[in-house]
């Protein structure tokens, strides 16, 4: 999830997701930043599989990869979004090869 880290990655998807298939030049046409900054999050995002080209010749197109990535991008997106008041500790499950998983918080299961 740490590329989906940065707020115009997150732009270029829900863009792909709210209007469908897009060339470079449309969505460095529809967001804010450079055409170089949208070309090189664009790139990130194909290289990771959270995109894919969806045409076979011409300009490229480019769409999302799975019809669940804009579910699970959105859900991500506004966990980000909306900030709590107080942090939430959540204890974190650890296993070390050939033993049981533990608390971080010390109990034992």
């Amino acid at each position: 999830m740490r590329l989906l880290g940065h707020p115009m990655r997150l732009m270029i998807v829900r863009e792909l997701h709210d209007r469908g298939d897009a060339s470079l030049i449309e969505l460095g046409d529809r967001l804010p930043g450079t055409a170089q900054a949208v070309r090189s999050h664009v790139t990130a995002l194909y290289r990771y599989g959270v995109i894919c080209r969806t045409d076979e010749t011409g300009p490229a197109l480019f769409g999302l990869a799975n019809w669940a990535d804009g579910w699970l991008i959105e859900q991500y997106a506004s966990r980000l979004r909306t900030k709590p008041n107080k942090r939430s500790v959540e204890p974190t499950v650890t296993a070390s090869p050939g033993r049981r998983p533990s608390s971080r918080l010390g109990v034992r299961s």
